[in-house]
């Protein structure tokens, strides 16, 4: 049994690919919709030509009614063929409302007119295509019955006999064959319809509250740099401030000097600062380049112990540089490499 359905699927699938655009299968709504249409001309296909074979075969003197009808049958089914030829299921849609409308009213006239039980469909009709297709489609769909009613009335009404061609087999099959197919339609299409939504509406809630843990990072990523930088910043400029103050009250020349050093140290701090903030900013515009260009590491090395050395001392430690007598040539960028070491030293001398 299983087999079997999966063989049957496999068919149902190659006859989509066949009949639908391909463009259809990238939209979920344009493909349920063909898929709609594709069933009902399907299901009149398999249900609606046998039954009037049948009825023929039953009343072989009605062979007339049962020939115009089984045309209309045929007209209603080959309007599924538009689904190959266009991107998107509004034209079918409209061929499809014209000729089954135009079939039911023809269908009535040919069945008893005012008295055919073809009329029973109509309450139904409207609500199909209007879900097929658009509000237009059950709008024109139910005015055009509406209309073919009214005519089908008014000659009634002048004496026009219906009777030579009333209800026949045929017709009370295709009235259960069509309240089938309508119901199976629109139950099938709306559970994909809402099925469709609910997917749609779960990954819009999931990308509007991933959307919102990012904004929340963002913002306490954003407030935490504040306080360290406010942090941070605040040792230089006591430092500045204090240099100043210092300087102002002290005329020894090598007081001064080391309070100058200790100056020029502080203000490079806030110059590396400053450095930070701007490449977490180019950073976040991805806009980050290197300059590399050949720089002597041990140079570097000794201009970092000089800056540090005064740190360290200040909180008990011993601070040495060793083995970087000589020029030591490297391919690099010197901004970032500075950037790099001055953090690690700075978190050794800060965390030891």
């Amino acid at each position: 049994m299983f087999g079997m359905w999966t063989i049957g699927g496999a068919a149902w699938s190659s006859v989509e690919r066949f009949v639908l655009h391909p463009n259809l299968f990238e939209d979920p709504d344009e493909l349920a919709r063909g898929r709609l249409m594709l069933l009902t001309c399907s299901v009149y296909c398999a249900l609606l030509i046998p039954m009037v074979l049948f009825a023929h075969a039953q009343n072989p003197e009605q062979a007339t009614v049962n020939l115009v009808v089984l045309v209309g049958h045929l007209f209603v089914m080959l309007s599924v063929v538009s689904l190959r030829f266009f991107k998107t299921t509004n034209m079918p849609v409209n061929i499809i409302t014209i000729v089954a409308s135009a079939q039911l009213i023809h269908a009535a006239f040919w069945s008893g007119g005012p008295n055919s039980v073809v009329l029973l469909c109509y309450p139904i009709a409207p609500v199909f295509f209007g879900l097929v297709g658009r509000a237009v489609h059950g709008i024109s769909n139910a005015v055009a019955l509406i209309l073919g009613l009214g005519v089908m009335y008014v000659l009634h009404e002048q004496g026009f006999d219906f009777k030579t061609s009333g209800p026949t087999l045929e017709v009370h099959l295709m009235i259960l064959g069509w309240s089938t197919l309508t119901g199976l339609g629109m139950a099938t299409y709306a559970s994909g319809l809402s099925q469709a939504m609910q997917a749609r509406l779960r990954g819009e809630l999931e990308q509007r509250s991933q959307a919102e843990k990012d904004a929340l990072a963002a913002r306490e990523a954003k407030d935490w740099f504040i306080a360290y930088l406010s942090h941070e910043m605040r040792s230089p400029l006591s430092v500045i401030s204090g240099g100043v103050d210092l300087l102002h009250h002290t005329e020894d020349a090598e007081a001064q000097r080391r309070h100058l050093k200790a100056l020029k140290s502080a203000t490079t701090a806030m110059v590396s600062l400053m450095d930070d903030v701007l490449d977490i900013s180019a950073l976040e515009r991805g806009k980050v380049s290197l300059d590399v260009v050949a720089m002597d590491l041990a140079s570097l090395l000794r201009t970092l112990e000089t800056e540090f050395t005064s740190r360290a001392k200040a909180k008990g430690l011993y601070m040495t540089l060793e083995g970087v007598d000589s020029e030591f040539i490297v391919n690099g960028d010197p901004l970032r490499v500075r950037q790099v070491l001055s953090n690690l030293v700075d978190n050794a001398i800060k965390y030891t």
